[in-house]
């Protein structure tokens, strides 16, 4: 049986996939989790296998949720040398005391690393018959909360220290804006993380914090399978 909605990516699907566990909804969902560096019948040599994901997106909406570590990757610890930049619009408070780097010199780093890791969007998208989303990957937790769940992150942030608040919330924003330029270079929508499981701060409510330094939970899953109900029953 074909399904209504087909959802793909990599770690960011789990809450999507922890919802749906529960879900009595009427809708078909068809959930695919992807590991590029493992080769399967869905991914081989880093590449998306064609064949495999043709039939899945033969469906009214198809969820994208590619990536969206790499912010935290390059700044959840401190770098050896602390740094710090204006974000012209967003955020243009600075720490003086740290090297300030140039606005376009940062934007065009986060800009090269993350397209490349957004290529099976671009490979995957022409095999769609109907919308496509690109979902925003979750901003980032509060400093309390990374320190009681470093997971992975654990050594580099206790050898370093953990990069200011602020710093990493700007890096996000740069990074999600890559994400919305490639969603609509490729004629996909932009599918931002849910204001109501932000903050006021700019960070993932503690209501909708999984328990690691990165990821939201179920609860936020359940919010995403909402809205994208409400999405598929606008489709004609």
């Amino acid at each position: 049986m074909q399904a209504d909605i087909f959802i793909t990516g990599m770690s960011n699907t789990d809450a999507i996939a922890m919802a749906l566990k529960t879900y009595k909804g009427s809708l078909k969902f068809d959930l695919v989790r992807i590991n590029p560096k493992i080769d399967s019948e869905v991914f081989v040599g880093e590449q998306p296998n064609i064949e495999f994901f043709r039939p899945r997106f033969q469906v009214k909406l198809a969820v994208l949720a590619l990536w969206g570590n790499w912010y935290n990757s390059v700044g959840i610890a401190e770098h050896p040398e602390k740094f710090d930049f204006i974000y012209p619009g967003f955020d243009e408070d600075v720490d003086e005391s740290r090297r300030i780097i140039p606005f376009q010199q940062i934007k065009r780093n986060v800009n090269n690393n993350v397209r490349y890791r957004l290529d099976a969007a671009r490979i995957l998208r022409p095999l769609a018959s109907g919308k496509v989303l690109m979902m925003e990957p979750p901003p980032p937790n509060d400093d309390e909360h990374i320190h009681q769940f470093p997971s992975t992150f654990r050594e580099p942030i206790e050898a370093s220290g953990l990069t200011p608040a602020p710093i990493r919330r700007k890096l996000w924003k740069l990074q999600s804006q890559v994400y919305a330029d490639v969603a609509k270079e490729l004629d996909m929508d932009f599918f931002p993380f849910l204001p109501e499981a932000t903050s006021p701060d700019g960070f993932i409510a503690p209501e909708y914090r999984y328990r690691d330094p990165t990821h939201a939970n179920a609860l936020y899953g359940h919010k995403v399978i909402e809205r994208l109900e409400q999405i598929h029953g606008a489709l004609s």
